[in-house]
């Protein structure tokens, strides 16, 4: 009976974990570029008890824990703003950045700005990795499907190239270690890094005047909620249960 209050207290601290995912989910569902986690379950270490298996000993286990969190990396929708800084990414692929630091992340958030120097940088200031300014006599800015960053001067109608965006794309995306800002970090379990041109080696495009929105999906994220509080419930059940009984137990020793 001990033993089954011990896991089911874990089970209670478990599913609490995988309620409050949940719930950052759900309170991320407008968050531009925002991925849905999902938590990766693992049994603990079995113990062995009694007689009555192959080896003579019943393998009991000690319930489950939420080890790790995957995030699916599956399109949001596309939303469409008209602004020329707007860009949002079709596919597979990530955007290089460099942070204040001198360090390099990835991201898909990129409604861009301008710095002071005419440099793209994300809105939350980190300057693309691909090192593109745009001079101060450029009136309209475009940025194509396969990433060539264009330029009108005033008064030229021929379109000066400023630079090339290209995309990160690793092994596993869902291994990548989650930043604030929407910005990931990279990872020995993401494997390998490659640098591909949008529209390329399966790559995804490059979509001007738009901005991705979050990939949480409301439907699957309330029948999860559902199941982690039945779940829940029926694990406070078990230690009321294991309570009673170790009562009855110890009123009978009396």
């Amino acid at each position: 009976m001990i033993e089954a209050l011990a896991n089911a207290e874990l089970a209670l601290r478990t599913h609490q974990k995988h309620i409050d995912m949940i719930s950052n989910n759900v309170s991320n569902i407008n968050t531009p570029g925002y991925k849905a986690s999902a938590p990766v379950f693992n049994n603990l270490i079995a113990s062995s008890e009694g007689a009555g298996s192959e080896n003579g000993s019943v393998r009991v286990g000690s319930g489950v824990e939420i080890s790790d969190a995957i995030y699916r990396f599956s399109d949001g929708e596309y939303k469409h703003t008209g602004s020329p800084l707007d860009l949002a990414i079709q596919g597979n692929g990530l955007i290089e950045v460099e942070l204040a630091n001198g360090d390099v992340a990835y991201t898909r958030v990129t409604s861009l700005r301008k710095l002071d120097d005419g440099a793209l940088a994300t809105v939350h200031g980190h300057r693309l990795a691909s090192n593109i300014v745009v001079p101060p006599d450029i009136s309209e800015l475009k940025v194509e499907r396969d990433g060539i960053v264009t330029g009108l001067v005033k008064g030229d109608d021929e379109a000066l190239e400023l630079g090339q965006i290209e995309l990160a794309v690793f092994d596993s995306f869902e291994a990548l270690s989650p930043g604030e800002g929407g910005i990931w970090y990279r990872t020995e379990e993401a494997g390998q890094l490659q640098y591909v041109l949008p529209d390329a080696d399966g790559a995804g495009v490059i979509l001007q005047g738009y901005t991705e929105m979050s990939n949480v999906n409301m439907i699957e994220e309330m029948v999860s909620l559902m199941s982690a509080q039945r779940a829940y419930q029926l694990n406070s059940r078990v230690i009321q249960t294991s309570d009673q009984i170790l009562e009855t137990i110890n009123n009978l020793t009396r």
